[in-house]
């Protein structure tokens, strides 16, 4: 235990690496609304680092009608830094926008649906859905009825 605290709102992303060790604990901090969240475990490259953690709110403006990057390894600026090959990307599109993603050679996407309906190179995806891609060089992702997302590409 680092002694952080702290209460992650919609649009909020946390980063924690636990390093060479930390303990942890989650919970859903009102007593009045069901929690939803979704959260992802990336390996990196490198063991037995120093733990940190790092929070940042991704408004909804900024993610509207585009792939927002909102963690990398630290090459992407105003992102949040992991120690992995690997940026992740928020979107908050309305009824019929479209964002396209181009995919460098040998890497992989993995496409989750938050909300909303979204076709994705033609294929219906609606909330909840999720899409794990290789060897697909662009990715065009178009909402079908408003919809949220987020984009991990990955080696």
């Amino acid at each position: 235990n680092q002694g952080n605290t702290g209460v992650i709102h919609p649009g909020e992303v946390q980063v924690m690496s636990a390093g060479s060790g930390i303990v942890h604990s989650e919970y859903n901090h009102s007593q009045e609304r069901p929690v939803h969240l979704l959260q992802l475990w990336i390996m990196p490259r490198t063991k037995g680092s120093k733990p940190r953690w790092e929070q940042r709110q991704f408004t909804q403006a900024e993610r509207s009608g585009t792939l927002l990057p909102v963690v990398s390894d630290g090459k992407v600026p105003g992102t949040l830094h992991i120690d992995q090959d690997a940026t992740i990307h928020v979107a908050a599109l309305k009824a019929g926008q479209g964002v396209d993603h181009k995919s460098r050679a040998g890497r992989k996407a993995y496409v989750f649906v938050i909300a909303g309906d979204l076709s994705l190179n033609a294929t219906p995806l609606t909330g909840g859905d999720q899409a794990r891609i290789a060897d697909e060089p662009e990715l065009n992702m178009r909402a079908v009825k408003d919809a949220e997302l987020i984009l991990l590409d990955l080696p």
